[in-house]
């Protein structure tokens, strides 16, 4: 899953306001104009693709609440800056990000982590953190991933 469409984000804001309409979405897209409808809303409510503030406000009237148009175009607005933040991050490749996380993970006294819908970084093996950061890379156009994992520590080593 990606954070783009995990509760209360954008995305499944996005939806709930099609369903809640009882609109599919062919019949969101064919009110919206759009040339290939379902397609692109299927898209926007993955987290795979970000409207425009435009799209938001018109997906907010077609589905009979104008009002929320603020609110979402807010949390778009949100989005955009986690992106633009994470791909210059990521311009550099995944080797200077997760160096500097395994610089922290070492500095730390005490670890707290909550995590729904991924093994946590310290229990994850390289074949599963090269995975994922393989997805995040297909997300944020990178395609840099780190040869070997500096400072990784598997499980079995603790």
């Amino acid at each position: 899953m990606y954070p783009e469409n995990q509760p209360g984000s954008l995305a499944e804001r996005l939806f709930r306001l099609r369903k809640a309409a009882g609109l599919t979405g062919d019949q969101l897209g064919e009110r919206l104009g759009w040339q290939y409808g379902k397609s692109k809303v299927s898209k926007i409510e993955s987290g795979k693709q970000l409207p425009s503030a435009d799209e938001v406000r018109a997906w907010a009237e077609a589905a009979g609440h104008p009002e929320q148009a603020a609110e979402l175009i807010g949390l778009l607005a949100g989005m955009q800056i986690t992106h633009t933040r994470w791909r210059q991050r990521l311009k550099a490749g995944h080797t200077p990000v997760r160096s500097d996380f395994g610089r922290r993970t070492r500095e730390a006294a005490r670890f707290r982590n909550a995590e729904l819908v991924l093994i946590p970084g310290l229990l994850q093996t390289a074949g599963y953190a090269r995975s994922i950061m393989t997805q995040v890379s297909a997300v944020y156009g990178t395609r840099a991933l780190p040869l070997t994992f500096q400072g990784f520590v598997p499980l079995r080593e603790i």
